[in-house]
């Protein structure tokens, strides 16, 4: 299997070209671009050229049906002329709503928990930021307090209270 990975926004013609040249030039039996570039009608799982595109979000899914294929033919002691017929009958299976459907919900789902995933981090760090600076006014405010005793008890006069320094949250802000 050749996988060539490309991080850009659109899913390019020579990325495909690049892929279907590597698996030619490999005797490969499937080539898989994985990329994170989007093209009309693109939901995360295409065909193009004899090339399996996918989104990041499901390439483990389309490796690991991929390698248990080609395993199984290894382990039938099938030969090439053989699993060529056998990959093209299952590239024709891949690309047909039978696989595409379940590949793209697959995606579709993972893409759902990804924006929850980073919605619930963004809520957590709003709720650490607030809890800090909740920690912060407190230790402020005890250390205005326990100062201004010290002074009453050397007979001086209390000092009024002043604003604290802001600092930040020591955490790194989500993406």
């Amino acid at each position: 299997i050749i996988y060539e990975c490309k991080r850009s926004p659109k899913i390019l013609t020579q990325h495909v070209t690049q892929a279907a040249n590597a698996k030619r030039s490999q005797q490969a039996d499937f080539a898989v671009l994985v990329t994170t570039g989007q093209r009309r009608g693109f939901s995360g799982f295409a065909q193009l050229s004899g090339v399996l595109i996918v989104s990041p979000l499901g390439s483990i899914q389309l490796a690991y049906l991929l390698r248990t294929h080609l395993i199984e033919m290894l382990r039938a002691d099938i030969t090439r002329e053989q699993r060529a017929l056998i990959a093209t009958r299952l590239m024709t299976y891949i690309t047909g709503p039978q696989f595409r459907n379940p590949i793209e919900g697959v995606i579709s789902k993972a893409m759902e928990l990804e924006q929850m995933l980073k919605a619930e981090a963004q809520d957590h760090f709003r709720y650490w930021r607030r809890r800090w600076e909740s920690y912060r006014a407190i230790n402020w405010n005890t250390e205005q307090i326990r100062t201004n005793i010290q002074l009453v008890l050397h007979g001086k006069e209390p000092r009024p209270l002043s604003k604290p320094k802001p600092e930040r949250l020591a955490l790194p802000a989500p993406r």
